[in-house]
């Protein structure tokens, strides 16, 4: 399995056991070149990034590479707001984050907004595939701030 020199999810595979080669990418067609070239067998990416490194890559010239139409790898991954606090001002602005998702998670308005806009950027192409649900060594409840813990979605 290919994966990109300090990607994360190669951790996911790896403690599961899976071979992963990793290279160093430069732009996102050179993933799909190291797949086409058989540097390795399969490329996995996430749903907002493989319609992207296919076209990046088939507008290079590229060809014979298909995203699989069957399968979805599914695993839990948080996401985080990271905030130099090094950059003028980084402190205020982790201050005003922090205050204010608390304020719109404790108040309704935040899951108002994920409702609304729920489903709205779906990829359609994704229906009725089998899911693979893989554990991931980087869910832990403790990472989360208990404040927002209610906010996780589990898999049906």
């Amino acid at each position: 399995m290919g994966q990109g020199t300090g990607w994360s999810d190669a951790d996911i595979y790896t403690k599961l056991g899976i071979r992963v080669v990793a290279a160093p990418f430069g732009n996102t067609s050179h993933p799909l070149l190291a797949l086409s070239s058989g540097h390795f067998d399969i490329l996995p990416l996430g749903v907002s990034e493989y319609e992207r490194f296919l076209r990046q890559f088939t507008a290079h010239g590229g060809a014979g590479i298909v995203a699989d139409r069957h399968l979805l790898i599914r695993y839990p991954w948080y996401r985080y707001i990271w905030v130099s606090m090094t950059a003028p001002n980084g402190a205020l602005l982790w201050e005003a984050l922090d205050k204010g998702l608390a304020r719109i998670v404790a108040d309704g308005t935040f899951e108002k907004i994920y409702e609304k806009y729920r489903g709205k950027t779906g990829i359609p192409s994704l229906a009725g595939r089998r899911i693979i649900d893989l554990p991931s060594p980087y869910e832990s409840m403790e990472d989360v701030d208990p404040r927002f813990r209610r906010l996780i979605i589990r898999p049906q």
